[in-house]
């Protein structure tokens, strides 16, 4: 996986993240919102050219950063590929 940054200073944040040895067409995308003191990380696989959802992972909720609730969709991302491949 190669992360593909795209950071912006208003929410919420995408960062998209290749997804080697899958379809040239899919990407993992992490949405980080920010709801009053809180962070929220939405994880999905999207298609690359219309963005449409392909496969919802998961939403993690109340994280304490932006750094915390990418690097936590990333892990989440990184262990929902290692599930399917086995």
């Amino acid at each position: 996986m190669t992360r593909i940054n795209n950071h912006k200073t208003e929410y919420p944040i995408e960062e998209f993240v290749e997804l080697r040895g899958l379809s040239p067409e899919l990407v993992g995308r992490i949405s980080v919102n920010k709801n009053q003191a809180f962070f929220d990380a939405e994880v999905d696989i999207v298609l690359s050219e219309s963005g449409k959802i392909y496969k919802h992972i998961e939403i993690i909720y109340k994280l304490e950063d932006e750094r915390e609730a990418l690097t936590m969709g990333v892990h989440r991302l990184k262990k929902y590929l290692s599930s399917i491949a086995r």
